[in-house]
C-alpha cells in the first residue's frame, strides 16, 4: 500500500512531458487522460459522472516504448498546428481533443473538436492515436 502512495506522490510532483485529454459530452459525459512522464511512467485517467467509471492506472514504457515517444514528441514539436484546430457549435464543442506538451520550459496546446469543421488535421488525428497506443502498450505491459 505505501508503494501505491508513492507511486501517485511520485506522479502528481513531477510534471508531464506530454497530456493528451479527450473530452465526450452527451447524455454520459466522461474525461480521458493520459499523461508521459520523461523517466517513461505513463498515468491514465477515466473520470465520468456514472458511478464505478473512474479509475486511475499506471504503466511503464520499455525501451522501445521511450524511444517511441521522443519520436512523437519531436513530431509534435515540429508540427505548426495553431491553439485552436477548428470550430464546431452547440452539441459538437462537448466532443475535444487537447494535446499539451512542455518544450523548451514552455508548455504548448492544442486542441480540436472531434466533429468540428474542418476536420482534424490528419498528422494532429495520427500523433493522438500513437500516443493511445503507446499507452495502452505501457499499461498492458505493466499489468500483473
Amino acid at each position: 500500500m505505501l508503494a501505491f502512495w508513492f507511486v501517485l506522490w511520485q506522479a502528481a510532483s513531477a510534471h508531464p512531458l506530454v497530456v493528451v485529454t479527450w473530452s465526450e459530452g452527451g447524455i454520459n459525459p466522461r474525461e480521458e487522460r493520459l499523461a508521459f512522464f520523461a523517466d517513461g511512467r505513463v498515468m491514465g485517467e477515466v473520470r465520468s459522472l456514472i458511478p464505478g467509471q473512474a479509475h486511475t492506472w499506471f504503466g511503464d514504457l520499455d525501451g522501445e516504448g521511450q524511444k517511441t515517444l521522443a519520436g512523437l514528441f519531436r513530431e509534435a514539436n515540429q508540427a505548426h498546428w495553431p491553439a485552436k484546430l477548428n470550430h464546431a457549435s452547440g452539441a459538437q464543442v462537448g466532443f475535444t481533443v487537447t494535446l499539451r506538451w512542455w518544450s523548451g520550459g514552455a508548455v504548448r496546446e492544442v486542441s480540436g473538436f472531434t466533429f468540428g469543421h474542418p476536420p482534424l488535421p490528419e498528422s494532429f488525428t495520427r500523433l493522438v492515436q500513437a500516443l493511445q497506443e503507446l499507452a495502452e502498450r505501457a499499461r498492458n505491459r505493466s499489468a500483473p
